[in-house]
C-alpha cells in the first residue's frame, strides 16, 4: 500500500462490515489490479462499482461520482494513482468490448493527497472516508432497486 492509494479498498473493507447484507446479496470483490489488468476481472459483470483513488487536482477527500457516460470526459489528467489511469483502461475496455459484452461501469473515486510507503491515510481522506462508505451505500440501493 501507497498511503491514500489505499482508499478505496480501506472504503470497500469498510463497506462491506457495515453493510453485510446488501454485500452478501451482490459480488464484493478487492484488487490492487492497476491499469489494464483490470479488464479481465471486470468483463464478466453487468455493472460494476469501481472504488478507487484518483488524482486530479481537487481538494483531498473530495469524493468523484463518475458514470459511463462521463468517464471519457475524465481528462487524462485526471488519473488513479496505477499510472495508466483507470478512465483510460474503461475507455479502452469499451471500444475493445462490444456494448453487450462489457459492463456497465461506475466510478467512486476519492481525492488523494499523499502517497508514499505505508498503508495509514492522510487526515483528510481519513475524514472523508465515511462519506465515500456512504456514498457506495447510495450507489448499490439504486442499483439493487433495478434489479428488484
Amino acid at each position: 500500500m501507497r498511503s491514500d492509494d489505499g482508499v478505496g479498498i480501506s472504503a470497500v473493507r469498510q463497506w462491506r462490515e457495515t453493510h453485510p447484507k446488501e454485500a452478501n446479496r451482490i459480488t464484493v470483490d478487492t484488487a490492487e489490479i492497476p491499469g489494464l489488468g483490470l479488464l479481465p476481472l471486470i468483463q464478466e459483470y453487468q455493472i460494476v462499482v469501481i472504488v478507487d483513488a484518483v488524482r486530479s487536482g481537487a481538494v483531498p477527500g473530495t469524493i468523484h461520482t463518475i458514470r459511463e457516460e462521463q468517464i471519457s470526459s475524465f481528462s487524462p489528467g485526471s488519473r488513479t494513482a496505477h499510472g495508466w489511469g483507470l478512465a483510460e483502461t474503461l475507455v479502452l475496455g469499451q471500444k475493445l468490448y462490444s456494448e453487450t459484452n462489457f459492463p456497465q461501469v461506475l466510478l467512486l473515486g476519492m481525492e488523494i493527497g499523499k502517497i508514499e510507503l505505508g498503508d495509514h491515510l492522510s487526515a483528510p481522506v481519513q475524514i472523508a472516508l465515511p462519506d465515500l462508505v456512504a456514498a457506495i451505500q447510495k450507489e448499490i440501493e439504486r442499483l439493487m432497486r433495478n434489479f428488484d
